[in-house]
Order: structure tokens, then C-alpha cells, then sequence
């Protein structure tokens, strides 16, 4: 690999940055300079181009920001200068080996090859052996997308997580490519890291790189009509969160009833003034919904100075939110945190304030993550079982990218999780209990 390295001047006089997306676009240098004069009307990369050909290369031009691929026709119509100062660095790749390559090396014709590549019985075992020595000296590796516009399809699956930290999140997502690499699918990642825009930017990517169907956290639960849309199109989506009613495909955990359970925990603990840290800004009002119905029907008081709303999804947030609702003139005696992280954080603040768990306050949480057992006071919790909405999620999403003639009717399909009682909420004796999980499919 060769490279010559540019320095960046974005904003310098005669020289804007192009109107479309970043992009990383590849131009072969058997076509001469024309490309690149209509790709970025620039006399100084016509002239590396020029000495990049005698090399028989391949011309890279990157934008320092890209990290994706765009046609060349989407690269040309970019507004303004481009200068290879702006571009970034200039990279120069060996061409690839192609099938023919390999049929000049040893003498077969393309289809020849073609076939002893893909391992058919047609060809002799001797010549599969000699043009797969070729392939191998070549460096030969298939293109999966020229296939897939034949085949019209992919073999890869999108998953869009909202949050790459949330313990629970990455292992639901490492079950989802165990699920799905023991059916032959591959697994295309990205993170919308809190942004509604970032999640649109992610779809539009794995769409342009053809991707069968897309698995989704979405990042707010109310906002879901660009996911309709795609529904509308025929396009396979699932949802990996417990809404119902959303004319999408769905399969989740039923996060008002596990809120419920948690919370009616405690109130089989004798506690009667019962909190809760939650986070509500993304629309996800199931699991205080479910706080607020165990109350209720224990005939509870639901009292707002001892509801907190944590703004930060962090151990951190936790012990500031705890803070807020444990300062008031009738603190809790007992709290229920819309996730593991978040109780986390209130057994921290807990240990600092030198409150005694759970003789003093009792906690529980929701996700049942890995580091929730091992905690100095193991927490209490409700387990998602991530295995079966791994499982189930990939199941249904591989029925509709098989489905003929457009997709079937959107069907929900609600996982209860398990209540594990632990020491943090319960006395010894009823520590380490759990309750049965059962699962709920309805249709949308």
C-alpha cells in the first residue's frame, strides 16, 4: 500500500467542502483523468492521477470525514472545488483479482473457474484443486455484491442498537449474530448513540449496501413512521423493544409487565413507599407505567417527589437522580430502577450516604446484566432473556425476507422476563428465587 499523505484545509479560500455526504469514492485508473476532472474539477488531482496510473493503481480519493461508499455519479454532482488538500489523503490499492485472472493463470475458462470456486462436483477434483492453489496466490476474494444484484439478495442483516455502552444492548446484539451466522447470514452494526438522525443516517446506509432486512432498537419508541415506511415498501424490519400497536413487526421484551413484577416485589416486602429512577425522554413510558399499575393495585400511593426522571444513562446519572428523590421530607423506603446501570448507581449512592441494603432501603433493577450478581450487594432484577428474543427476533425477520408476494400482517410477540430475587430487595431466604417466564404473542 502506497499513500501520500494531504493536509486537510476545509474553509480556506476556494475551497468548500461538497455538498453531498462524506464519501470514499473509487475510480479506476484504467479510465484516465476525465473521471476524476468531473469528480473534483481539479487540475492537482488530475496530476496524481496521472502518476498513479503508470503504477496500473487504482485512485482512492477520501474525504478525512468518510466512512462510506457512494456511486460515482452521486460523487460527481458534488457542488464547488474539491482539491486533493481538502480530500485528505490520496491511497493507492493493487487491483483486485478477478475470475479471468484466474483463467489465465491456469488455463480454464471463467465459467470453469466460476464453478470450481462455488465447489461443484462438475468440475474434477484435481482442477477444483489447481484453480483454488491459483485463487489463493491471487488473493482472489469473491464480490458478494455483484452476486447479490443478481440474486437480489444479500445475505446480511442490519441491527441498529441506540446505545453501544448498554450492557444489555451488546448482548442481545452478540446472540443476534450467533442466530443468524447459524442460518448464514451475516450481521452489518451501527450505533445511533442517543441521535434520531444518526438511526436515519444508519438505515439509509445498510439500505445502500443492500442489506435483507434491518433488527432495531429503535431510539424513541413514539417516533416510528420512517420504520412504517420501510414496512410500506416491503422492506423486512423488526423491532427489538415491547411496543404494541406500531403496524411493525415485533419482538420484545413486555417491559410493563416486568416493571410490575419488580415492583410488586417490594411491595411483598412490606415496603409502602415505593420509588423509582426511570428515563422517559425517548418516549419509553412502558416500564413507570408498570411501576405506577402495581402501586395502584396494591392501593399505594404513586407520589411524583419520589419519581425521578434521569437524564444521564449512567451509573453517575443513578446516584444524581437518587440524590433528588431521597432528600425529601418522606424518602422511600424501597426503589425501583428502570435498569441494572441505574441501580447500580443508587447502591452507590446508597454506600456513600451509608444506607444499610436492604434492611434500610431495598433495591431492584431491570436487565439482569452480567456485573447486577457480582455487585458488593448482588442486585435484584428482572432477567430479559436475551436468548429467546435473539432467537425469536432473527426467526421472525428471516420469515419475512422469505416471504412471497409482500409481507404478511405485523405481528407482535412480547417475552416476560424472569424476576430474580437477590439480596439487595429480599432476606436470605427468599434470595436467589425466580419467577417463570411466559411469553405473549398478539398481533398488531
Amino acid at each position: 500500500m502506497r499513500a501520500v499523505s494531504l493536509v486537510p484545509a476545509w474553509g480556506k479560500a476556494g475551497c468548500r467542502r461538497p455538498a453531498g455526504r462524506n464519501s470514499l469514492a473509487v475510480i479506476p485508473s484504467s479510465l484516465g483523468s476525465r473521471p476524476l476532472e468531473r469528480l473534483c474539477r481539479c487540475s492537482a488531482v488530475q496530476a496524481c492521477s496521472s502518476v498513479i496510473t503508470q503504477y496500473r493503481y487504482y485512485t482512492l480519493i477520501a474525504s478525512i470525514f468518510c466512512f462510506e461508499y457512494e456511486t460515482f455519479d452521486a460523487c460527481s454532482r458534488s457542488a464547488g472545488p474539491f482539491s486533493p488538500i481538502c480530500a485528505g489523503t490520496l491511497l493507492m490499492a493493487r487491483q483486485k483479482a478477478r475470475l479471468k485472472d484466474i483463467a489465465a493463470k491456469t488455463g480454464y475458462g471463467t465459467n470453469t473457474v466460476s464453478l470450481a470456486l462455488r465447489g461443484s462436483t462438475r468440475i474434477s477434483a484435481a482442477a477444483r484443486d489447481l484453480i483454488r492453489k491459483a485463487a489463493l496466490e491471487l488473493d482472489y476474494v469473491p464480490n458478494n455484491i455483484a452476486k447479490s444484484l443478481v440474486s437480489r439478495r444479500s445475505n446480511t442483516v442490519g441491527l441498529i442498537l441506540h446505545e453501544i455502552t448498554n450492557p444489555i444492548l451488546t448482548s442481545a446484539a452478540k446472540e443476534i449474530q450467533l442466530a443468524l451466522a447459524s442460518r448464514g447470514y451475516g450481521v452489518l452494526f451501527a450505533t445511533s448513540n442517543g441521535s434520531f438522525d444518526e438511526e436515519l443516517h444508519a438505515i439509509e446506509m445498510f439500505r445502500s449496501r443492500m442489506v435483507d432486512g434491518l433488527l432495531i432498537y429503535p431510539l424513541v419508541h413514539s417516533r416510528l413512521d420512517h420504520l412504517r415506511r420501510l414496512r410500506e415498501q416491503n422492506f423486512p424490519v423488526v423491532l427489538l423493544v415491547g411496543v404494541q400497536d406500531s403496524g411493525i413487526d415485533v419482538v420484545g421484551i413486555d417491559e410493563f409487565v416486568g416493571a410490575h413484577d419488580a415492583t410488586r416485589h417490594l411491595v411483598d416486602q412490606g415496603h409502602r413507599r415505593i420509588g423509582a429512577l426511570v428515563m422517559l425522554q425517548y418516549g419509553t413510558s412502558q416500564k413507570h407505567d408498570g411501576y405506577v399499575a402495581a402501586l395502584e393495585a396494591a392501593g399505594l400511593p404513586v407520589d411524583p417527589q419520589i419519581i425521578g426522571s434521569c437524564l444521564n444513562h449512567s451509573i453517575e446519572g443513578g446516584i444524581q437522580t437518587m440524590d433528588s428523590i431521597m432528600h425529601g421530607p418522606d424518602p422511600p423506603t424501597a426503589v425501583f430502577c428502570s435498569s441494572d446501570i441505574l441501580a447500580l448507581g443508587a447502591l452507590r449512592w446508597a454506600r456513600i450516604h451509608r444506607r444499610t441494603v436492604p434492611a434500610e432501603l431495598a433495591i431492584i433493577g431491570f436487565d439482569d446484566i452480567e456485573s447486577a450478581s457480582h455487585a458488593v450487594t448482588p442486585l435484584s432484577t428482572i432477567n430479559n432473556n436475551v436468548d429467546e428474543l435473539a432467537r425469536r427476533s432473527v426467526a421472525r425477520l428471516l420469515e419475512l425476507i422469505d416471504a412471497e408476494g409482500g409481507l404478511p400482517p405485523p405481528r407482535t410477540s412480547l417475552l416476560h422476563g424472569d424476576l430474580v430475587v437477590r439480596e439487595s430487595s429480599a432476606t436470605d431466604a427468599a434470595a436467589g428465587s425466580t419467577a417463570t417466564p411466559t411469553i405473549d404473542t398478539r398481533s398488531s
